[in-house]
């Protein structure tokens, strides 16, 4: 993870994956936590190095 911003409505999390299936499990994680809405928990960004 590069660097986490949070206001009081969104938290980003911008840093490196290994790939694209590394990212979509961590997406995942984030959308099963009972902290956080999962319809709203999105990859806004994403590109290949």
């Amino acid at each position: 993870m590069g660097s986490i911003v949070q206001t009081d409505s969104e938290v980003t999390i911008a840093g490196y994956a290994l790939n694209y299936d590394d990212l979509n499990d961590f997406l995942l994680t984030l959308q099963s936590s009972p902290l956080l809405d999962a319809e709203k928990t999105v990859i806004k960004t994403a590109s290949a190095a």
